[in-house]
């Protein structure tokens, strides 16, 4: 495999780190009001207004089925480019944007289980940081 550098946006979610590729990220947003949309799935937050475009954003505990915690000032809104679509997806925190050499990516069935939400799992030093499926969370 070769060693081809990528660069990912770490995140904290229910006490665990998760990665997204940052060419798959548009922006990182400080928590803003969300208006609830009645009848929505109910991982579906509701939707926000960035610069003029509706954003629906996504409660990722609730869509992966992690325990909730109390929001806080380190709690952000992560805003991915799906297509033509912008969604976003509300997480703990944001740590940092790091890359990884494809040669620490695990993607074997062994490592991740039969979880679709996640791509595989990035080996850096003493961490684990969980890939996420984009292309599965924002089905």
């Amino acid at each position: 495999m070769s060693n081809t550098s990528n660069q990912l946006v770490i995140f904290r979610l229910a006490d665990q780190k998760y990665a997204l590729p940052v060419d798959r990220t548009n922006e990182i947003i400080r928590m803003v009001d969300i208006t609830p949309v009645p009848r929505s799935d109910a991982y579906v937050e509701g939707i926000i207004n960035l610069r003029g475009k509706v954003v629906p954003v996504l409660n990722l505990h609730r869509k992966m089925g992690l325990p909730e915690g109390e929001r806080s000032r380190d709690s952000r809104i992560v805003v991915i480019e799906n297509g033509e679509e912008r969604i976003g997806m509300i997480v703990d925190g944001v740590d940092e944007v790091s890359t990884y050499e494809e040669d620490e990516l695990d993607m074997s069935d062994t490592a991740i289980g039969d979880n679709s939400f996640i791509k595989g799992i990035i080996k850096r030093d003493k961490n684990l940081w969980l890939l996420l499926d984009l292309n599965s969370i924002v089905k």
